[in-house]
């Protein structure tokens, strides 16, 4: 179930679990096909399931009604007995039209496909050597997790892009460079350091790593090298209201779930404000306070994911109040709390709104990934 690495190969982007009639049981695997016979597998074993012919041609494999390239792996969950894993098993260039339809806009520009394209590939590479690294079965989630993914894809453009763009990746040196990208960087681009301050991205560092100092969460960056164009976005600005001690409350469930202690004892909120700034004035660190004049610093990254908790101990979110990403400003009143943001993501690398809008005036897929990647080379290698 190795693909070969030079041919493009992909291992497998994990589409979901237990799902399209097949079941998990107690100590294996158990399938019913569609003549409801019994098919039973002992703990342990991994079951492949392969393309089936029909009418002189192959059939793609399916799960929950949505159809994937090349073939699917159960693999039982070693954390749950009565769940497995469903890994697609797919060649890179197979794969990748399934994003790209899920990423953007379908009536997008081609060139604007062509960045997405070379982006999402460095990507899914990249995931994938880490993946064989940490020995894990499957490389990629089909989710924003990672990249999100919808299975087979016969959107002309997506088909197009990726064919144009076929082995083309972002390296750095003899490394591939991390290709981040988000949906709106709302006029203030991040470079990935100024995201998660950390050599072993993407482990978000928690807030005893960060220092109450300004200058110690402060990062040198050089300027992104571009001209953000993104103000059609739907979420180029935006804004939402907050319940006060809801906020605070999901504050310190976000911080017992992460253990950060800081945050775990934290009071009602105070005041959220930046204390450090990236080189297009993002913020890239807050400073939160709380009634009783204790502080905690986090990343702007951690920031959105801490309001956006939904764990345990987190009161309900009603969607309409979630933070679109982590350039925010602040507010906080006797009782709500106002929080005014921009764009639509983490904001580092390609800027998909951008991209589209670039497109559109006139620029092709390899001058604007020097504008979003201007530390990475494109070069095709296979």
């Amino acid at each position: 179930d190795q693909l070969d690495p030079a041919a493009g190969g992909h291992r497998g982007q994990r589409p979901g679990q237990d799902r399209s009639g097949e079941r998990a049981f107690c100590g294996g695997i158990k399938l019913i096909d569609s003549r409801s016979r019994v098919h039973g597998y002992p703990a342990g074993q991994s079951v492949r399931v392969l393309r089936r012919r029909g009418t002189g041609r192959e059939m793609p494999v399916g799960v929950g009604g949505t159809r994937y390239p090349g073939e699917l792996l159960l693999v039982p969950r070693d954390d749950n007995e009565s769940a497995f894993d469903i890994i697609n098993v797919a060649k890179i260039e197979s794969y990748l039209p399934g994003v790209l339809a899920r990423e953007l806009y379908p009536h997008w520009d081609e060139d604007a496909f062509g960045v997405q394209a070379v982006a999402a590939r460095t990507f899914a590479l990249g995931r994938r050597e880490r993946a064989r690294r940490a020995g894990r079965h499957f490389d990629l989630e089909a989710t924003t997790s990672d990249q999100v993914y919808g299975g087979i894809s016969e959107l002309d453009v997506a088909q197009r892009a990726v064919m144009l763009t076929r082995g083309v990746v972002l390296v750095d040196g003899t490394s591939l460079a991390s290709a981040y990208y988000s949906s709106t960087c709302g006029g203030r681009p991040a470079t990935a350091d100024e995201v998660w301050p950390s050599d072993a991205r993407p482990t978000r560092p928690s807030s005893a790593e960060l220092s109450a100092s300004d200058h110690a969460v402060r990062r040198v960056s050089r300027q992104t090298g571009r001209t953000p164009v993104c103000d059609d976005a739907p979420l180029f600005r935006w804004r939402v209201a907050r319940d006060r001690d809801a906020l605070g409350q999901r504050l310190r469930a976000w911080g017992r779930h992460t253990g950060d202690g800081s945050l775990a004892e934290f009071g009602r909120p105070a005041a959220i404000e930046p204390s450090a700034f990236g080189a297009s004035g993002r913020p890239i660190a807050y400073r939160l306070t709380d009634g009783r004049g204790a502080e905690a610093i986090l990343t702007a990254e951690r920031l959105r994911r801490a309001l956006g908790f939904a764990g345990e101990g987190a009161p309900t979110l009603h969607p309409r109040a979630r933070v679109h990403s982590n350039d925010l400003q602040i507010d906080i009143g006797p009782r709500v709390v106002i929080i005014n943001g921009r764009g639509h993501g983490h904001g580092a690398g390609m800027c998909q709104f951008c991209a589209q809008a670039m497109a559109l005036n006139g620029e092709h897929w390899r001058s604007m990934l020097a504008a979003f990647y201007p530390e990475a080379e494109a070069r095709r290698v296979y």
